[in-house]
């Protein structure tokens, strides 16, 4: 399936970039966590909108880009577009959406594109603490967050996710990453970010 080289291609190039061969060698070793039932009602509640914020589209798929950030649309074979939010003068993006075209995806696809990443981010060597939980995304249905911490060069630590869903018509695959450093995604800009992402067309 075309989605899962899309998923190795976009998760390598996230957490390889800003980090040496050096901190890839390190003791980042990953552990994995067994897939949990998901909890009742939507884990992922859509968010309206970020102040001051602008809207960009990526293959139909819509998200708010902060006023203080860039946004750079790239493409990947004839299939997959990916939109990369910087903060300007950062040395890190801290925002991706990712959009990749395919035929009939169901929830099973969307776990097996998220396995793909999980699976990187292990061979990775600079990803630890790397668990799956299984999600519910208001505006999508059935997602899957792969979590975990990157360790780079510098020594910073970053508390990562990497969210897998699907368009509710079965024809888009859809991958978010958001990162914040150690301890604070959860109050982000970047999560923040995240939830706005929903079906704009």
């Amino acid at each position: 399936m075309r989605v899962l080289g899309a998923a190795v291609a976009v998760v390598a190039a996230l957490t390889l970039s800003a980090c040496s061969q050096d901190a890839a060698e390190g003791e980042g070793g990953a552990s994995s966590t067994a897939p949990t039932a998901p909890t009742g009602g939507w884990d992922i509640t859509t968010l309206e909108g970020v102040d001051g914020a602008s809207r960009s589209t990526v293959d139909g798929i819509g998200i708010d880009v902060p006023a203080d950030f860039t946004s750079d649309e790239r493409t990947s074979g004839e299939d997959t577009t990916q939109l990369v939010l910087q903060r300007e003068g950062a040395a890190r993006s801290e925002v991706n959406l990712t959009v990749t075209r395919d035929e009939d995806v169901d929830d099973a696809g969307v776990d097996a594109a998220a396995a793909t990443a999980f699976a990187q981010l292990g061979a990775s060597g600079i990803a630890s603490d790397l668990e799956q939980v299984p999600l519910t995304w208001e505006g999508f249905g059935h997602a899957v967050a792969v979590r975990g911490v990157l360790t780079l060069d510098d020594g910073t630590e970053l508390d990562v996710e990497y969210v897998t869903t699907r368009d509710p018509a079965g024809t888009r695959v859809v991958g978010v990453w958001a990162e914040a450093p150690r301890g604070g995604l959860a109050d982000s800009v970047a999560y923040e970010v995240l939830r706005t992402v929903r079906v704009d067309g």
